[in-house]
């Protein structure tokens, strides 16, 4: 179980549809891709690992902006 944090994008319906592991390994590409986002129109948040991956999700709402690269780790699987 992953206990560390991860940096989300949130649009402004509420989905959650960017995850970006906050892992020193990461930080190299970190601060592009969540400039990415915000021009995007997402809101950056910081969460725990666990509430990222449990309220990830593609957004099934009209007109929803879509990252270039939404996540840096793999998204749980179906039953996970």
């Amino acid at each position: 179980m992953d206990t560390g944090y991860a940096y989300v994008g949130i649009l402004p319906c509420g989905c959650c549809v960017a995850i970006a592991s906050d892992k020193p390994e990461c930080k190299d590409v970190l601060a592009e891709e969540l400039g990415k986002w915000v021009l995007a129109g997402l809101t950056v948040e910081r969460k725990p690992v666990e509430w990222a991956r449990a309220n990830f999700r593609e957004c099934t709402h009209k007109a929803a902006p879509k990252p270039d690269r939404p996540q840096l780790f793999p998204a749980p699987a179906e039953g996970a």
